[in-house]
């Protein structure tokens, strides 16, 4: 498979905790760039290749919260998504569609729009929020479309400690069939870990540390997807 690694309607907020971030609580974070890395295979394992800085999600205010390193990437025609998550409390359980965010799971949100309003408080119609089911029985949906991610190749593997993720995304679940309108180009992006903690809540690490993030684009952080 030949891809570019650079490193994306209601949540049930009352269910989540939030415990720690990578920015400081209450900021949202700086701006983040990516590069490409080409002929990777999806097989659980971050390719060799990739130099980027990873997004860092801490979990440090919860001894039972998730923490982890994501990595995002891209080519022509899909999202690259890397995860390297610590999860002491980790279990995925049964839970199938819009429901997986109740189990061990990753949580992101993205807009394919680089002309959106940074400040805009609600989704538009190229922002979205999508999670990925951190299971062996792995799977994806979409929140904002109401059903599962389309084509998505999604990989799992358990690790000392937690869990692995990796995922290539087809541009057309983001209302974008061309890369080319993206890159180089910030956007807004965010991402978060849920993790099933041993007492029944769900422990949600954030990125930017807003609880709000699945439902407000101004939290998010932004990132560039480069081509230079």
């Amino acid at each position: 498979m030949n891809k570019k690694i650079l490193l994306f309607m209601l949540p049930l907020l009352a269910l989540f905790t939030v415990f720690a971030c990578a920015s400081s609580p209450g900021k949202t974070p700086g701006l983040m760039v990516f590069k490409g890395v080409n002929n990777s295979v999806i097989d659980g394992y971050l390719d060799k290749n990739v130099k980027t800085t990873p997004l860092i999600i801490n979990a440090a205010g919860d001894k039972n919260g998730a923490s982890g390193k994501i990595y995002l990437g891209y080519d022509s025609d899909s999202v690259y998504i890397y995860a390297d998550i610590t999860d002491p409390s980790y279990s995925a359980g049964s839970f199938k569609g819009a429901d997986i965010i109740k189990g061990s799971s990753l949580v992101f949100t993205i807009s394919t729009d680089p002309t959106a309003d940074v400040n805009r408080a609600s989704f538009g119609n190229y922002d979205f929020y999508f999670a990925i089911k951190a299971s062996q029985d792995i799977e994806s949906w979409n929140y904002t479309k109401k059903k599962p991610l389309e084509n998505p190749i999604l990989f799992f593997r358990r690790t000392k400690g937690g869990y692995a993720v990796e995922a290539l995304i087809p541009w057309y679940n983001f209302n974008t069939g061309c890369f080319c309108h993206i890159k180089n180009r910030a956007i807004s992006f965010d991402t978060a870990i849920n993790s099933a903690g041993h007492d029944g809540r769900i422990i949600q690490s954030r990125y930017s540390g807003k609880d709000d993030f699945t439902v407000n684009p101004s939290e998010w952080g932004r990132v560039i997807f480069s081509t230079k």
